[in-house]
C-alpha cells in the first residue's frame, strides 16, 4: 500500500509480525497524522470494547512521533483477545526526549507497555497490548518534569497482569536529562519484570541501578484481596479500605545507592480500596484525610487534582491513584 491522505502514509510492514493481523500500517510525518491513523481504526475495528482506548492510545503515540522524532511509524494488530500496538520513531528533533516521553494515556489504557530504546541508531519502539475486556483496576496518573526542564526522572507505571495490578513509582535523584535517563533504565526493567517474587524483582532493580544516581520507590503487586509492596525513601503513600487512609511508611534510603534491608509490605484489600502514591514533588502539606474528594472523584480526577493543586514547580512530581474492584 503506497497511497497517501494528507501526510501520513500507508505503508507494509518489515517486521516479523502476522501480516494477516495487521490492521493499520502508518508512517507518520505530523502530529495531525492521528486523524488518519482514528479514521483507519474507526473503519477497520468493530468491537466498541476497545475501539475508544485504541484510538486514544494511538493518537498519543502519534502526537508524541510528530512532535519530537525526526521520522516514524505507527502498527496495529489484531490478536486474540487483544489489541498490540507497535509505534517505532528515530531521530530527535531539537534534543527532545523522544516517543517514550509521558505516554499517561497509553499506560491508561493499555494493559502492557513496553520500550526499547537502541542508542546506536536513536530508535526508539514503544509495544503496547490493549485488551478487549474492561480493565479489572481503575487508575488515575499525574506526571509532570521540573517547570525548567522539558523531561524529568519521576516515573509512573502499571501493568494488569490477569486480574493482578504491577505498579512502580520511582523518583530518581535530580532533574532533567541525566535522571531521564535513569528513568529509562527503570521503565526498561518494568517492561520486563513479570516475576511473582517481589522481593527478587526488587533486588534486579536495585542491581540495575548501582552505579547510578538511584531513586525513591514505590514497587507493588496487587490482587483482589491483598497488596504487597516496597517502600523506599521520600516516596508517600497511604491506603484505604473504607475506614480512612492509612500512611504507609517508607525505609529510609536510595534504591542503588544507600538503603536499609528493604521491608516488605503486606496489607488486605476490601472491594474498592484506594491507594495513592505521590513523590517528593507534592507539597508535604497533602494528606488526603484532610481532602474528601480523594474519595469521592474518580482516580483519574483525584490524581490531576493532587497534581495540579499540590505540586512544587521547582521539582518533578507524579501521582498514582489505584480503586480496586468492586466485589470479591
Amino acid at each position: 500500500m503506497n497511497q497517501k491522505r494528507g501526510k501520513g502514509q500507508l505503508f507494509e510492514s518489515r517486521n516479523d509480525r502476522d501480516v494477516s493481523e495487521r490492521i493499520l500500517s502508518l508512517k507518520v510525518f505530523s502530529p495531525l497524522d492521528g486523524l488518519i491513523a482514528e479514521h483507519y481504526l474507526r473503519k477497520h475495528l468493530k468491537d466498541s470494547r476497545v475501539l475508544s482506548r485504541a484510538v486514544a492510545v494511538v493518537r498519543e503515540l502519534v502526537t508524541n512521533i510528530g512532535k519530537y522524532a525526526e521520522q516514524g511509524s505507527i502498527e496495529v494488530f489484531q490478536k486474540p483477545g487483544f489489541l498490540e500496538v507497535v509505534a517505532w520513531s528515530q531521530g530527535r528533533k531539537e534534543a527532545q526526549a523522544g516517543l517514550g516521553l509521558g505516554l499517561e494515556i497509553v499506560r491508561k489504557n493499555a494493559r502492557e507497555v513496553t520500550f526499547e530504546e537502541r542508542k546506536e541508531t536513536q530508535s526508539f519502539t514503544v509495544t503496547a497490548r490493549i485488551p478487549f475486556s474492561p480493565p479489572v483496576w481503575s487508575i488515575g496518573t499525574f506526571v509532570r518534569p521540573h517547570v525548567r526542564e522539558d523531561v524529568g526522572g519521576d516515573v509512573c507505571l502499571w501493568r494488569e497482569e490477569g486480574e493482578r495490578l504491577r505498579v512502580l513509582v520511582a523518583d530518581v535523584l535530580g532533574h532533567g536529562e541525566r535522571a531521564f535517563e535513569v528513568a529509562q533504565k527503570i521503565r526498561s526493567f518494568f517492561g520486563e519484570d513479570t516475576s511473582e517474587d517481589l522481593l527478587a524483582s526488587y533486588e534486579r532493580l536495585r542491581e540495575l541501578l548501582q552505579m547510578t544516581r538511584g531513586c525513591a520507590l514505590f514497587l507493588g503487586l496487587l490482587e483482589r484481596k491483598y497488596m504487597r509492596c516496597f517502600l523506599v525513601g521520600n516516596v508517600r503513600a497511604w491506603l484505604n479500605r473504607g475506614d480512612g487512609f492509612k500512611f504507609l511508611p517508607a525505609r529510609p534510603g536510595v534504591v542503588g545507592r544507600l538503603e536499609l534491608p528493604p521491608k516488605l509490605w503486606e496489607e488486605s484489600l476490601l472491594p474498592g480500596s484506594r491507594l495513592i502514591v505521590c513523590t517528593d514533588g507534592v507539597e508535604r502539606r497533602f494528606h488526603p484525610h484532610f481532602f474528601p474528594w480523594t474519595i469521592g472523584l474518580s482516580p483519574e480526577r483525584v490524581a490531576r487534582k493532587i497534581g495540579e493543586h499540590f505540586s512544587r514547580r521547582e521539582d518533578d512530581v507524579c501521582v498514582l491513584v489505584v480503586e480496586g474492584p468492586g466485589d470479591v
